[in-house]
């Protein structure tokens, strides 16, 4: 009986002191030979309040410890603003 282990890599692309882009590949272990299954996904992070506590709440513990080394300890980018509601928008 063939036996299947899947498991994700996470490549940390692009990161410098405002972003990082995070590529993440999911792969089958199909006795014993690497099988890509899917398409790769990307997605990418700002050092803004909100971006940093994405990478904290959605990266593992090691890529999210080797982009907040890189970031240092304050955000660089602002986040942006909230689009205006109706109500505010008519005042």
């Amino acid at each position: 009986m063939a036996s299947l282990q899947t498991y994700s890599e996470i490549t940390l692309t692009l990161l410098n002191k405002n972003s990082v882009s995070v590529l993440i590949q999911i792969f089958a272990d199909l006795n014993g030979d690497k099988i890509q299954i899917g398409e790769p996904s990307r997605k990418s992070y700002s050092n803004s309040p909100i971006g940093r506590q994405m990478v904290i709440d959605e990266l593992p513990e090691h890529e999210a410890l080797t982009v907040m080394t890189m970031w240092g300890d304050e955000p660089t980018v602002t986040d942006p603003e909230p689009p205006a509601t109706d109500e505010e928008s008519e005042e």
